[in-house]
């Protein structure tokens, strides 16, 4: 018997809106909340909620969703994007350094491709991934604000401090998951028990029985060594699966897709 466990979950939730489009039903709203609030409530879920740096942010929707769910900020992850159009004077320095809603993990900043000209009169969406990024990296090296603290923000530095947070937060979560899978384990051993002693077994083969134990056994080890990443096969060696996958997903595609 083989498993394949997903060990991890990635769910781009809906954007929150205020009201129904054209076309639209009239509950939307409410559907799209229900959907977000069914997800970070399971306490294991990590919730990145992303903010424009343009508007005030203690009335973030993302923020205020979090917060009604993850109320002490241990497992939100804050992302600040269009800190490059923020008015003339302004600047999210404080709230970057935690300093104004305060969330254990914190909070990163990022510049997007979208309507910013640079100096050849390009907007960063007509660049390609590379340009955009170096636009990125100018954009925080060049800010008085931001300078000291540059090494903290950008598309690169959230890749790899989501990276480190997903593999820490996992890793946390496992025992808790394998005492889980042995608590079950012992009630269904016990529940075998008791079927081996009733009467329906009593007109069976003790094969039936042993058969019986032998494949919850044998479930038990296959989920047990899918978890631990140790259940492959030679024939899997060639592709990537598990954390290799999810490590390999974060390195190579989701920093593209941030800047899309």
């Amino acid at each position: 018997m083989y498993f394949l466990v997903v060990n991890l979950t990635l769910v781009d939730l809906p954007g929150m809106v205020k009201v129904a489009a054209q076309g639209q039903p009239a509950d939307i709203v409410k559907k799209i909340d229900d959907i977000i609030l069914e997800y970070i409530s399971n306490e294991n879920c990590l919730i990145l909620a992303v903010t424009p740096a343009n508007i005030d942010l203690v009335t973030s929707d993302a923020l205020v969703m979090a917060r009604s769910r993850d109320p002490m900020g241990k497992r939100t992850i804050g992302v600040l994007t269009k800190l490059d159009m923020m008015g003339k004077g302004y600047n999210a320095r404080e709230v970057l350094l935690n300093k104004v809603v305060v969330l254990e993990r914190g909070f990163i900043g990022v510049v997007l491709r979208g309507q910013r000209v640079d100096d050849f009169g390009r907007t960063s969406k007509e660049l390609d991934i590379p340009g955009a990024l170096e636009n990125e990296r100018q954009f925080f090296q060049n800010d008085p604000a931001y300078r000291d603290i540059a090494d903290r923000l950008g598309v690169p530095y959230l890749q790899r401090s989501l990276s480190l947070q997903l593999t820490d937060h996992i890793l946390k979560c496992l025992p808790e998951l394998q005492r889980e899978l042995q608590s079950r384990y012992r009630d269904l051993s016990k529940e075998v028990a008791e079927y081996q002693a009733s009467a329906m077994f009593e007109t069976s083969s003790t094969f039936d029985t042993k058969a019986l134990v032998g494949l919850t056994h044998e479930l038990h080890e296959n989920f047990d060594t899918a978890l631990q990443g140790t259940h492959l096969k030679e024939s899997d060696l060639k592709t990537l699966t598990g954390g290799a996958r999810i490590a390999n997903i974060f390195r190579e595609r989701f920093p593209f897709e941030l800047v899309k």
